[in-house]
């Protein structure tokens, strides 16, 4: 199983969607790592509207819908590469 693998088994399924997704960012850009910006335009496609009321207003924490701080993560602390 590879690294990539054993960290997905931990995440949601909103988080492995967004990870799915800034992957194919990457490829689509011809691009041969993943970057925070494969992530950020990811999680903006996938997890739309709680993008946009976030970028709205950074202040204000959407709360209700199916995206609620910690919900993309079911596990504490982020994982080292």
């Amino acid at each position: 199983m590879t690294e990539l693998e054993e960290i997905k088994e931990k995440l949601t399924p909103a988080a492995r969607r967004v990870l799915d997704a800034a992957i194919e960012e990457s490829k689509t850009r011809q691009h041969y790592y993943l970057g925070v910006e494969h992530l950020f335009l990811a999680f903006a496609k996938v997890e739309e509207t709680f993008f946009r009321e976030v970028m709205e207003d950074p202040t204000h924490v959407p709360l209700g819908g199916s995206t609620t701080p910690g919900s993309l993560c079911s596990w504490h602390g982020m994982p080292r590469l």
